[in-house]
């Protein structure tokens, strides 16, 4: 279900979507049955600063096993809590926090800014900072998918940043089978790689 509200006067706007039970193999066959419930809310205080605020809460049921297809996909959960300004910056999100436990793939973040200009940390480091449109992040993001694990920390932008990342791939082979079963994606990458193979354990920092 899907409701809104909007107060002329100051220019707010609210919106909220609810599931109920529903069943992610209906969008795909690779997905796990085990029906998805929650809410996803977003609101924009006023027009004038066009800020859009938004929280997701979406969770798998506990009980009841994927019937016929153990090795389908399952997507667990799904929260998050932040806010959107497209005028920040060129587009900035601000994730205070996030949670993404859904495909074998989990992913945290915490207090993660993206924007498709410099952050300001950035622009001030920067000797000539350039005004064409440019992706930069800061925050800690740790990513976990079969085989490999990611985690990043500080700042990210073309020409400055500080801090520290970590790529360690524990199985290539693992990674790419698991990239292969994605739905969507996973039969683009096949073509692409085509009789590719990896092996090994690789970790970059």
């Amino acid at each position: 279900s899907v409701q809104g509200r909007f107060t002329p006067a100051s220019g707010a706007l609210e919106g909220e979507a609810r599931l109920s039970n529903l069943s992610p193999a209906a969008l795909h066959t690779a997905f796990a049955a085990a029906p998805l419930s929650g809410s996803l809310q977003a609101s924009a205080p006023s027009q004038a600063t066009q800020t859009v605020r938004f929280v997701a809460d979406v969770r798998a049921a506990r009980h009841g096993a994927t019937a016929g297809n153990a090795a389908a996909l399952r997507i667990d959960a799904f929260s998050a809590q932040g806010q959107w300004n497209p005028l920040d910056n060129g587009g900035t999100a601000r994730i205070e926090k996030l949670n993404l436990q859904a495909l074998q793939l989990q992913a945290q973040a915490t207090d993660l800014h993206i924007s498709r200009g410099q952050t300001a940390e950035a622009a001030a480091q920067a000797a000539t900072p350039k005004p064409a449109p440019t992706l930069a992040a800061q925050g800690l993001l740790n990513v976990t998918v079969p085989g490999t694990e990611l985690r990043l920390q500080g700042q990210m932008a073309p020409r400055a940043g500080q801090g520290n990342g970590l790529l360690r791939v524990n199985d290539a082979e693992q990674t790419l089978r698991w990239l292969g079963r994605l739905p969507w994606l996973g039969a683009t990458l096949q073509s692409a790689l085509g009789a590719t193979s990896a092996k090994g354990q690789a970790q970059l920092q």
